[in-house]
């Protein structure tokens, strides 16, 4: 009876301890899962770089326009790009001189995507769904307010890339391969709930009254005429309020910004001849 005692308190005191060691492991685990602040900006820039090196390559699957040849399209988007981007490397820890890079895919379906770090992917068939310049730029601005917000970011980035030990494995030893992988997923997998999307939204529309006097609802022009096989539309999923939020929105930030349009349908006459 004694031993029978002796051998069921061992027993316990066992199981304690594998509780106590998977609780412990769980703990682990999840911060570095998880845990967004693992990665820093510079890993971030790092990590982007990989990525958009590999999707911009000669072993990419996706046809990227060559800047050589389409000269003034690339000039327009980086210089619009830069207008929203320079905001954020001026008030977070991004690396000030880095120079945040943009590729055009030649694709009908409507897509665009921030990388970490800030580097751009924007498709010809979201760049022909606006008929505004503020109405791109409202996309811009909300990529990068998308890619600036780590909690919501860079957890939804560990999913493709296992964990944030994963992360911090492929920065300090690139390959290319597997940031090609990475990409690809990214750029046909990746999606935001409709919450984090709405967060974004505000935080897009903030950035807008912070790099300039664009109008900040651009949102509500655009959204409707997405395709319904939007990849940008589909991967941002939109709450059902989503126009009344940024009414709502515009009108709680109220900065003053206007159209702000260099010509009447300058969009229209000027930039759309030049995507393919």
């Amino acid at each position: 009876m004694q031993l029978f005692r002796r051998c069921s308190q061992s027993a316990l005191l066992l199981c304690l301890l594998a509780l106590g060691l998977a609780s412990s492991c769980d703990n682990r685990i999840s911060d570095s899962v998880f845990n967004p602040a693992l990665i820093t900006e510079l890993g971030q820039e790092a990590l982007g770089d990989q990525i958009f090196d590999a999707l911009t390559s000669s072993s990419s699957p996706y046809n990227v326009l060559s800047q050589a040849e389409h000269e003034q399209l690339y000039k327009y988007v980086d210089q619009l790009y830069l207008q929203s981007y320079r905001v954020l490397r001026a008030t977070d820890n991004w690396t000030k001189e880095r120079v945040w890079r943009l590729a055009i895919i030649e694709d009908e379906i409507e897509g665009a995507f921030t990388l970490p770090g800030g580097n751009i992917i924007i498709t010809t068939g979201m760049l022909k769904v606006f008929r505004a310049e503020y109405e791109l730029y409202y996309l811009l601005s909300f990529e990068n307010a998308l890619m600036n917000n780590e909690e919501i970011y860079i957890s939804n980035l560990v999913s493709f890339i296992e964990n944030t030990i994963g992360i911090e494995d492929l920065i300090n030893n690139p390959d290319p391969a597997r940031a090609l992988e990475i990409g690809i997923e990214l750029y046909e997998q990746q999606a935001f709930d409709a919450q984090g999307v709405a967060e974004i939204d505000r935080l897009a529309m903030e950035l807008i009254c912070d790099s300039g006097s664009w109008r900040n609802d651009g949102l509500i022009q655009f959204l409707n005429g997405l395709s319904p096989n939007s990849v940008w539309k589909n991967s941002r999923q939109s709450s059902l309020n989503r126009i009344d939020l940024i009414i709502n929105n515009s009108q709680e930030i109220d900065c003053g910004n206007l159209v702000r349009e260099r010509s009447l349908n300058f969009y229209v006459d000027n930039i759309l001849p030049l995507v393919p």
